[in-house]
């Protein structure tokens, strides 16, 4: 069986803490530095005027992508309104549907392409019954493209029990049922499923960014005008093994942005932080007005993690600064 994720939060504050302050513009950035793109060009390069309809569609990032593309007949899907609209505000002339991806309002063999991404897993009763309803609408030798939070070894070793044992205790302090979240597949897990409704796997793949050849890898160093404001009490340097920004892909990389928004309320933020080469790709800067100076540390996902599991503390997101990079960036760094 899938391994299933549960949260304190009921299902409407899930989709409002994951669509609040998302933009269409934003989410496009990610789709240009996807692996998914190349796969998804590749299909649809070889098909005359393709009939795609993607299956929860959230703010319509993949819609958008692909309609600036060349793809006339994209269609985008979702039954939450708020993300809807904003791709209706970006792309008026865009065709969305507000419609139960379990329900598709497309007659059988009528799509030639549909894209899923992040979505099935969101069923607490599975994924089976929308992978049908897409098997349903495609024609015969259609393609789905469909993506699902791979359970890897060392989410089922190390981040599945610690959050399991933090949720447990955080949810009898805030007197709060658990709620769920999502599954998570293995690679065998999924296969089966995907097979047992019909479709024949021609390709099992990550999702990933690409990584960004020719690029130089260096200090991403920026300096902010300073703005000490009336009362302010300390110089806080913020360390991170992440990048912190409001608009991330990853919780904790929002969790760690608002943070540092709300100490800097108060205080000057200074920012040391890690960025793996696929974090500064599609990097923009926009929200790091609230730090007083900030330096992003070129490093690999590897150096990274070896940072985290060698520092014996928590939270995990804070690990990374026990790391050597980290410990002689610091060190060269200017104490406030």
């Amino acid at each position: 069986m899938p391994s299933a994720i549960h949260n304190v939060y009921t299902l409407e504050q899930q989709w409002e803490r994951m669509w609040t302050g998302r933009t269409l513009e934003q989410e496009l950035k990610h789709c240009e530095h996807r692996e998914l793109r190349t796969h998804l060009l590749e299909v649809l390069g070889q098909m005359k005027d393709p009939f795609v309809v993607e299956a929860g569609c959230g703010v319509g990032a993949w819609v958008a992508y692909l309609s600036r593309n060349g793809i006339r007949r994209v269609v985008g899907v979702d039954n939450y309104a708020p993300a809807l609209e904003e791709l209706k505000r970006h792309m008026p002339a865009g065709l969305v549907m507000e419609a139960d991806v379990r329900d598709l309002p497309f007659t059988d063999d009528s799509v030639d392409v549909c894209i899923s991404l992040g979505v099935v897993e969101h069923f607490p009763d599975g994924p089976t019954p929308l992978i049908l309803e897409m098997f349903r609408v495609l024609r015969p030798g259609g393609y789905l493209f469909l993506t699902v939070p791979y359970y890897n070894l060392f989410r089922r070793l190390f981040i599945h029990p610690l959050r399991a044992a933090y949720l447990s205790v955080k949810s009898r302090i805030r007197k709060r049922g658990l709620h769920f979240v999502e599954y998570r597949f293995t690679r065998t897990e999924i296969a089966k499923i995907v097979e047992g409704c019909g479709f024949q796997l021609v390709r099992v793949t990550t999702d990933d960014y690409e990584p960004t050849s020719g690029k130089k890898a260096c200090f991403c160093k920026y300096g902010r005008t300073p703005h000490s404001r009336r009362g302010c009490v300390m110089q806080i340097l913020f360390l991170s093994a992440h990048l912190p920004s409001p608009h991330a892909r990853q919780g904790g990389q929002r969790t760690s942005y608002h943070i540092c928004e709300f100490l800097g309320l108060r205080h000057d933020m200074h920012l040391l932080c890690f960025g793996t080469e696929n974090e500064r790709a599609v990097f923009d800067g926009q929200g790091m007005e609230i730090f007083h100076s900030w330096d992003v540390v070129p490093v690999s996902q590897w150096t990274r993690l070896r940072g985290v599991l060698s520092s014996t503390r928590l939270p995990l997101s804070a690990a990374a600064r026990y790391s050597r990079t980290f410990r002689f960036v610091s060190a060269s760094c200017t104490t406030y």
